[in-house]
């Protein structure tokens, strides 16, 4: 079982702002500042729901109900947490009483259980964990899909930027159970066929990436 985790009290930012992302787009100018915002919000949601995890650096704040089971491995117990790596542990928690500020962490995961902790405690962990920036891998993945969402609403960024190649022109939008169709005066009609709006369905093209930072509560709950 895992944690319930508190949501961030504000809403939390793109994985990548639009100053980085218009400087690896090769983008200097204002023009589509609105939809690269857009694009990197609806990637950074995207990306955190697969992988379970907000993966940003900041403070978080996990509950363990008694229900839910403390893992144990080599014969020391751990609470594992829903955000990693974890940089430090502000406070621990139990039946609302301050337990002090654990020492050891687990393998940057998690922390090892106060010695006191009985089977139907309940314990809070406040902490700071994340990444800053995320990790290169996950920004190449990150770059390349804003760069479809971009295409998918038909932004084509070679007219101010000479290091991305013109976009297919974009035959349907569709949001929900709505659609809009566009009329394409020509081109390359199955070039197209990529620039649907995203969903969770194309991640699996950069599994090999993505699996690396999926919570394993995710893992636990996709279907054999």
């Amino acid at each position: 079982m895992f944690p319930d985790a508190t949501p961030p009290s504000t809403p939390q930012a793109p994985l990548m702002d639009l100053a980085a992302m218009k400087a690896l787009l090769g983008v200097t100018v204002t023009t589509y500042d609105v939809q690269i915002t857009f694009a990197c919000n609806v990637v950074s949601s995207l990306l955190r729901s697969y992988t379970g995890r907000q993966l940003s650096q900041g403070e978080y704040e996990d509950t363990f109900h008694p229900e839910q089971r403390i893992i144990r491995e080599g014969g020391g117990a751990f609470l594992s947490l829903m955000e990693y790596p974890v940089q430090s542990i502000t406070s621990v928690t139990v039946n609302g009483v301050d337990q002090g500020v654990p020492t050891r962490l687990f393998k940057s995961i998690g922390i090892t259980v106060p010695d006191n902790i009985a089977p139907d405690d309940q314990l809070v962990v406040l902490y700071e964990a994340g990444y800053d920036p995320i990790p290169y891998d996950l920004q190449s993945v990150f770059v390349d899909l804003v760069r479809r969402q971009l295409a998918a609403l038909g932004v084509d960024l070679s007219s101010v930027s000479s290091t991305v190649p013109p976009s297919a022109a974009v035959k349907a939008v569709s949001v929900g159970a709505l659609k809009v169709d566009y009329a394409t005066g020509g081109g390359n009609a199955s070039s197209a066929n990529f620039l649907s709006p995203l969903s969770d369905t194309v991640l699996h093209e950069y599994s090999n990436v993505l699996q690396l930072y999926r919570h394993s509560r995710m893992l636990a709950s996709t279907p054999a």
